[in-house]
């Protein structure tokens, strides 16, 4: 039994992993410690008008928030053949790209979980529901406002995207082309598009391959703002092996264990729009 400290993170492999990083703050942290995020207030002093003679008005404090996040154990198992290997026809290449590709959706879907929890907490100006001209400008200006009027872009599957078209048919012409080709279009009524890629719930790849990714969901996020998950890492990954010749069918085993944590921790404001 041999037990190996690999790198700090599995590398990102697929678009997912940067769309991971354009919706969490990762954090590196070490064994044992605990990662604290600073939330800066959102709110702007209230200008009091005071009458003359007056020395000063109420004072207003504005406090910031701290959070930490803490990690927790998660794990892949997995055995090879011994003959395999020894003919030199396992492709260990391939596994290896399949363990990070695991890593990658499972902490992927853990951060879209967060993003959905988080969003859902802020309640009913910051989530709307209807694909309307009219909600959909109000809440890329509701976001906006909120955010010290930052840019907004908004995030979704290429099915929720491709919805995304004006409703009115004067204001369709000359849109086809640029759907056909890309499935969605590259701004809505001054809203940046930005396309993430569809992933299949675990176990259901080879029978009902359920969609992970909710199809009827648009996020909206300000350009300049925190972002809303935070991401933590907790030490090295650990690789744990056990030789064939240790293992009553001569198998070669492998654990690969990283220690994670994921929190919605919304500075921020954000929103959603449920299609619907």
């Amino acid at each position: 039994k041999r037990l190996v400290h690999a790198s700090s993170s599995l590398p990102m492999i697929s678009d997912n992993g940067n769309a991971a990083a354009a919706l969490a703050d990762v954090r590196q942290v070490g064994y044992g410690d605990t990662a604290r995020f600073i939330i800066r207030s959102n709110e702007l002093y209230k200008v009091n008008e005071i009458a003359e003679g007056v020395n000063r008005g109420v004072l207003q404090p504005i406090h910031n928030d701290e959070i930490t996040v803490n990690a927790s154990p998660i794990e892949i198992a997995a055995e090879a053949d011994w003959y395999q290997m020894a003919a030199g026809v396992f492709d260990l290449a391939d596994w290896g790209l399949r363990v990070a590709r695991s890593f990658e959706q499972f902490i992927f879907l853990k951060v879209l979980g967060a993003l959905t929890s988080g969003v859902t907490k802020l309640g009913a100006a910051y989530n709307l529901t209807g694909f309307t001209q009219a909600n959909w400008t109000a809440l890329a200006q509701r976001i906006a406002a909120v955010n010290g009027n930052s840019e907004v872009f908004a995030i979704g599957t290429l099915s929720a995207l491709g919805s995304v078209i004006p409703a009115q048919a004067g204001l369709q012409y000359g849109l086809g082309k640029e759907i056909v080709e890309k499935g969605y279009l590259d701004r809505y009524y001054g809203t940046r598009l930005i396309v993430l890629d569809q992933a299949l719930k675990f176990n259901t790849i080879n029978t009902t391959a359920e969609f992970a990714i909710p199809d009827d969901m648009i996020y909206f996020l300000p350009v300049y703002g925190d972002k809303p998950v935070k991401l933590v890492y907790e030490g090295d990954n650990v690789l744990v092996e056990r030789e064939p010749t240790r293992t009553p069918d001569k198998t070669y085993r492998v654990r690969i264990q990283e220690r994670v944590g994921v929190a919605a921790v919304i500075g921020s404001k954000i929103g959603a729009l449920e299609l619907q």
